[in-house]
């Protein structure tokens, strides 16, 4: 009996993954061009409009990660909206191109932990710039360095209950199950795009 309903867990997955891919190869093109406020970073994003996944995250890690850059340049604090909402454009590492200033960008992490993503700012300006880690396949991009943020689709909302108050959800789209697959999808793609520096040294916040 376990064995027939793991069986067609995995058969109902393939199917719903298969499902997801076919749809995925009918749907439109996405580019944008990304920059920093000064413009020493540049570059684009060109992904299918099916592997880019849109989120409003209020977790504390977000929010103490603006802060601790905003102590050092004030382009930082419009990254965080008035409820403490980052808006990101999470795309596949093999669809985001850095044009320029990758030796600009420097990281920071909440911790050493190996789940700690590294949040790539450029020390030119201090603009948040990208969210990543060898160990994944996807970049996050802050909306507010990508340049035709209205060609993308509205953000599902993450970590709700960190808000520092109630957030509004105008036209919030579903995360879950999209999530899901793009994590999955992307894997095999964690080392490819750009090089990011993970190898200098780290600044940590909180």
């Amino acid at each position: 009996m376990g064995w027939n309903v793991a069986a067609s867990c995995v058969a109902l997955g393939a199917a719903a993954f298969a499902a997801r891919y076919f749809v995925r190869s009918g749907s439109a093109v996405v580019r944008s061009k990304v920059a920093c406020n000064c413009g020493k970073v540049t570059g684009e994003i060109c992904a299918n409009s099916r592997d880019v996944l849109v989120i409003k995250c209020f977790c504390n890690s977000c929010q103490d990660y603006a802060n601790h850059v905003a102590a050092k340049k004030d382009a930082a604090k419009v990254i965080l909206d008035e409820e403490g909402g980052s808006h990101i454009v999470q795309v596949c590492k093999t669809d985001l191109v850095v044009h320029s200033g990758i030796d600009q960008l420097h990281p920071c992490r909440v911790s050493e932990c190996s789940f700690a993503l590294f949040r790539f700012y450029a020390k030119c300006c201090g603009t948040p710039m990208f969210n990543t880690a060898p160990g994944v396949g996807f970049v996050g991009v802050p909306a507010t360095v990508v340049q035709d943020i209205d060609k993308f689709p509205s953000p599902g909302f993450v970590f709700v209950e960190e808000a520092v108050k109630e957030p509004s959800r105008p036209n919030s789209s579903g995360v879950g199950p999209a999530f899901v697959y793009n994590f999955i999808r992307y894997l095999p793609y964690k080392t490819c795009g750009p090089q990011f520096p993970y190898e200098k040294e780290v600044e940590y916040y909180r």
